[in-house]
């Protein structure tokens, strides 16, 4: 009997060969564009995710107040933050001499005199004006934090002064400004001020169950507000702003 030959043999091994080899080559390409769509979908999916934030961006912002971030602009001073209201300006008129005194009288911690002029107290956040609480806040904060970081000393015999503008408003939406000023009184003794003493002090004048308080529109004409016996006093007068 005759024996197979060898090329039917190698003819044989070649035709089982091709179809698996046919397979491999079919599960590589298949598995090769597995990968590339699943890299495809995360790009997708990335993309989703960053529309998806930019869209919820802007409610964040729809939230906010109408208001612009507030700045003090003082000489020597360098601007500071007041929360979400427009800019206003801070002129500052330094320590000097208490050669005006206002009214003295023989009393202790009680409004000695009211201002001319109403001002609302709190902000109308509709129209960006600002208000005397606002004002009060702005030359607290002021007054008891210096560039140089050391507190405001004030002395026997003197005063310090500063006037609060741009922003704010009298009643009848009237451009405002606030003159501010602490007298020391005393013969001697040094006064340094402090802010949450400071806004105490000049919120007086806007209690409902003070002199100086309008209780129909909320609003008040500011004051003084005498300490002690004729030591140191708190003024805050609304006033037309002119410039």
């Amino acid at each position: 009997m005759a024996s197979p030959s060898p090329l039917a043999s190698s003819s044989t091994t070649a035709t089982v060969t091709d179809p698996e080899q046919q397979v491999k080559n079919s599960s590589l390409i298949f598995s090769k564009i597995l990968i590339t769509t699943m890299h495809f979908s995360k790009i997708a999916i990335s993309i989703g995710l960053l529309a998806t934030a930019a869209t919820a961006a802007p409610r964040s912002f729809e939230e906010r107040s109408p208001l612009l971030v507030g700045e003090i602009v003082d000489l020597g001073v360098t601007p500071l933050s007041a929360g979400d209201l427009e800019k206003r300006d801070i002129i500052d008129l330094g320590v000097t001499n208490d050669s005006d005194d206002l009214e003295k009288r023989g009393k202790s911690n009680y409004i000695s005199s009211c201002g001319d002029n109403w001002m609302p107290i709190a902000d109308d956040k509709r129209k960006s004006h600002s208000g005397y609480k606002s004002a009060v806040e702005q030359y607290c904060y002021h007054v008891t934090h210096s560039q140089d970081g050391l507190p405001t000393v004030i002395g026997a015999g003197q005063k310090h002064a500063a006037i609060v503008k741009n922003g704010y408003y009298l009643k009848g939406d009237v451009p405002a400004a606030v003159d501010f000023e602490i007298h020391n009184k005393m013969k001697d003794g040094d006064h340094t001020p402090n802010q949450a003493d400071c806004e105490t002090y000049l919120m007086k004048m806007a209690d409902p169950s003070s002199k100086c308080y309008g209780s129909k529109n909320k609003d008040t004409k500011g004051g003084t507000w005498q300490i002690g016996d004729n030591d140191v006093s708190y003024h805050a007068l609304p006033k037309p702003n002119a410039t």
